[in-house]
């Protein structure tokens, strides 16, 4: 039964022609990523014709830079796990992390740089008047953090166990990984009831996190256009 539950994604290992081309596509945003959006970040700072760079352009910028160091660690990451898995579940918790953490911090500085088109279209004194390097490079530094802890608190809680790349990684069975996150949390497990979460405990925190987030980002866009 261990054995099986070792190798429950073993076709997955197997290179077929979808492997190969998903391995493919890959590669070409490993490379071409990085390069297209380090030439948004060369044109910003070599170009004459800004003066002065606001608020809304440097959170751009700081974006596109976290974007290329994020795209070179999850590539590395993501060819660490096909050519290693399946790891063990210690092994697999950093990149299933980072993974997560990733999601949080850019779908959240991307919505808070929308916001802030909002500020700078319906309260244009009030934006005007902020420090553009200062709340640009505080805005960054607070959405990191952000990021960090709430991506660690739905660690601690052991949602991190429900997302597929995990269990990918491991190369348990997804009720396996379940299991041990489940005992490790001391909560009850039955492997015979299909409703594994009872009503009293709490939806991950990702979910709502996203919706929530969805929604603001779509209320900021539909107040810039309207304008």
């Amino acid at each position: 039964m261990v054995e099986e539950n070792q190798y429950f994604f073993s076709k997955y290992q197997a290179w077929d022609l979808a492997k190969v081309c998903v391995v493919i596509l890959n590669v070409a945003i490993l490379i071409i990523g990085p390069i297209m959006l380090g030439a948004v970040v060369w044109y910003d700072s070599n170009n004459v014709n800004l003066i002065r760079k606001n608020l809304i352009s440097q959170m751009l910028i700081n974006l596109c830079k976290s974007l290329i160091i994020v795209c070179i660690i999850n590539g590395i990451f993501y060819f660490i796990r096909l050519i290693f898995t399946p790891m063990s579940l210690n092994q697999c918790d950093g990149p299933e992390f980072f993974g997560r953490w990733t999601f949080v911090y850019l779908f959240t500085h991307t919505c808070l740089r929308q916001f802030f088109k909002v500020l700078y279209l319906y309260k244009w004194k009030l934006a005007i008047s902020l420090n553009d390097d200062f709340f640009a490079f505080f805005a960054t530094v607070m959405v990191a953090v952000f990021a960090t802890c709430f991506t660690f608190a739905s660690y601690m809680l052991g949602f991190h166990h429900s997302d597929l790349d995990f269990h990918i990684c491991t190369g348990n069975h997804p009720l396996e990984n379940i299991k041990v996150a489940m005992k490790h949390l001391k909560l009850p497990f039955n492997e015979t009831n299909t409703k594994w979460f009872p009503s009293h405990y709490i939806r991950d925190p990702m979910s709502n996190f996203s919706v929530i987030m969805l929604c603001l980002f779509v209320l900021f866009l539909t107040l810039t256009w309207y304008l």
